[in-house]
């Protein structure tokens, strides 16, 4: 999706820049498109980097995102990039909101995030969670 998508309504539409882990590409996929589905919003992956300078890419789309939303699984905790790139949106003063699949994958990740405001994949999927 290009940076600045407008809803039906003509509004900006509200920008996730969804990090995950290579291997982790899957899930990613899944929740980037419950998120465009159920939601409406503006999902940006890295699958979506194909043929695309990376690094260049990514620092603006970091830039324009409304929030970062790092998938942390057991292949994330060290994966380099999403380390970078979470660090990279709390440098900017980004709005981070993570996914986890267990919450205690939060306590073996190298950098702090706020822990109370993660979401566990399940509860994201949840139509409860999701329509509120």
């Amino acid at each position: 999706m290009s940076t600045g998508a407008v809803s039906r309504y003509g509004k900006k539409k509200f920008r996730i820049f969804l990090s995950h882990s290579d291997a982790d590409l899957v899930p990613a996929r899944k929740i980037r498109n419950l998120l465009v589905e159920r939601l409406g919003l503006d999902v940006f992956i890295h699958d979506d980097l194909a043929g695309v300078p990376r690094l260049s890419r990514l620092r603006k789309e970091i830039v324009a995102c409304d929030a970062f939303v790092p998938l942390i699984t057991g292949n994330s905790v060290s994966d380099n990039w999403l380390l970078q790139e979470t660090g990279a949106a709390w440098g900017l003063s980004k709005t981070i909101v993570p996914i986890v699949t267990e919450r205690q994958t939060l306590n073996q990740l190298p950098i702090a995030i706020e822990r109370h405001v993660a979401l566990k994949i399940n509860e994201l999927d949840n139509s409860k969670t999701v329509e509120h």
